[in-house]
């Protein structure tokens, strides 16, 4: 994500370089804290965090942050269990940064600064994550409509060409265009079938020297 790395300076990738060498330790103790069952999340979050605190966000970082969303919605928490997550993960870590540096020169501003970077940009980096994610799964949706639009379309205008007029799009399309779709069809087959019903009539009676007989459908 170009846009999120272009707010970094040189300067703050060197703050959050410090950052890590002074947190290293406690992430090793952090990390398998929130996932206790999954060591290669631990490793995937490490990295995650180094990229964070040094600004580096880019293609990487991306994929990183879509199979996280992907994650959390397969766990059923979606983008509230990353909040949660996050939340804890950040007091942790802010809590152990003032706790190592109090004993030299306390939490400078640099760091501070830094350190809230990192996340605001991983919070914004894991929205645009996870609207892309919600895109894909309403596209599938509709995909999947659409195949099941086209699936009844086929069946209806196969029996057509037969010469069965009685059948009909049964399914329910809550999508509006498709619902519209469906209705048209069927009063276009209704329309049809009663033009054809009239036509035998009208055959019938004349067959019969009944000349009075008129179609009343469009033609």
């Amino acid at each position: 994500m170009p846009a999120l790395a272009e707010l970094w300076t040189e300067e703050q990738r060197a703050v959050g370089r410090n950052i890590l060498r002074i947190l290293d330790e406690d992430l090793a103790g952090i990390l398998p804290d929130i996932h206790a069952s999954d060591p290669d999340a631990v490793l995937r979050d490490h990295e995650r965090l180094r990229a964070m605190l040094t600004g580096a966000f880019d293609a990487e970082y991306e994929a990183l942050c879509a199979a996280r969303a992907a994650a959390f919605v397969a766990e059923g928490t979606g983008q509230d269990g990353y909040i949660q997550q996050t939340l804890f993960l950040q007091t942790r870590m802010m809590a152990d940064l003032v706790r190592r540096t109090s004993r030299y020169l306390g939490l400078q501003e640099a760091q501070a600064h830094v350190f809230l970077l990192a996340f605001n940009c991983d919070a914004l980096a894991m929205t645009v994550a996870f609207q892309r994610l919600a895109e894909k799964e309403r596209e599938a949706e509709r995909q999947a409509l659409l195949y099941r639009l086209s699936e009844a379309i086929g069946d209806v205008v196969a029996k057509a060409r037969q010469g069965e007029l009685t059948a009909r799009v049964t399914d329910q399309f809550e999508d509006v265009v498709l619902g519209r779709i469906v209705t048209d069809l069927n009063a276009l087959n209704q329309e049809v079938a009663a033009v054809f019903d009239d036509e035998r009539d009208v055959v019938t009676r004349f067959g019969r020297g009944d000349v009075s007989a008129r179609i009343r459908g469009p033609l």
